[in-house]
């Protein structure tokens, strides 16, 4: 018998219990997978919580996109270089002030509102690209241009004595990019043009962000909140993220003509 101290039993509750479950619904159309012929897919995202939670998505940036942005940070580092001498960029860097992280931690009061400015994950795109190498190098892996209209949405909070009612339209449908709402569920509209290979699986890394408030408040007033909670007057708010990989296939030849 497994005991609740154990990490991956921990890992395991919270896996199912506390971060949203995706799956992928359908593609359109269902046809097989041709290099550089777009493809649209519905992935559902499903609430486990009985409070309602607020979703953000984060791809890598495109493989068009990412020679440009490789060459817009090498401009701007050699114009930093050429205009800044070496006396001012460290004079400028010691002068600096500490960011909320790595500056020594002094003792809060106990104001109303207590929110960390601190980053979880950071999302930037040029340093996440670089996350895009072990997909290059390993063999039979695509890449592919992701393209998320709804990088924003809510999902309504689970209800059990609601499970087997019908649903009711909301005006929220209407929101571009999200295809369906019900209940305690949300499908989005994906965008994937494969440009790898014939045979590379296509997959692609999706960062999500989403955040919840329980009601009641689980942070002690005397212990400092830490970069994941914000404590509100009516709860606690807390941050979740995490990386996730979605795969939807592997690219077909081309069919003769």
């Amino acid at each position: 018998m497994k005991k609740p101290s154990n990490i991956r039993f921990s890992i395991k509750y919270f896996a199912r219990d506390y971060i949203p479950n995706i799956f992928i619904q359908q593609l359109i159309p269902n046809k097989p997978l041709h290099k550089d012929i777009p493809v649209q897919l519905l992935l559902k995202f499903v609430n486990p919580l009985p409070q309602e939670i607020s979703v953000n998505l984060s791809t890598l940036p495109n493989k068009q996109n990412e020679n440009k942005l490789e060459i817009d940070t090498n401009i701007n580092k050699n114009s930093s270089s050429s205009s800044t001498p070496k006396s001012n960029r460290r004079a400028s860097s010691i002068l600096a002030p500490l960011s909320p992280i790595l500056s020594p931690m002094s003792k809060r009061k106990k104001p109303s509102l207590k929110i960390s400015t601190a980053p979880i994950i950071p999302i930037n795109p040029v340093s996440t690209s670089k996350i895009k190498d072990p997909y290059k190098k390993s063999e039979g892996h695509s890449s592919c241009n992701v393209t998320v209209l709804a990088t924003n949405f809510k999902i309504p909070a689970y209800d059990p004595l609601n499970e087997f009612e019908n649903d009711a339209e909301s005006p929220e449908q209407k929101q571009v990019g999200i295809f369906e709402k019900k209940k305690n569920s949300v499908s989005i509209i994906v965008e994937v043009r494969p440009t790898g290979n014939v045979n590379d699986r296509v997959e692609f890394p999706i960062l999500v962000t989403y955040s919840f408030v329980n009601d009641e408040k689980e942070v002690n007033n005397e212990t400092p909140i830490s970069p994941n909670y914000a404590e509100l007057s009516h709860g606690v708010q807390k941050f979740v993220s995490f990386w996730t990989v979605i795969g939807i296939g592997t690219i077909a030849p081309e069919d003769p003509e």
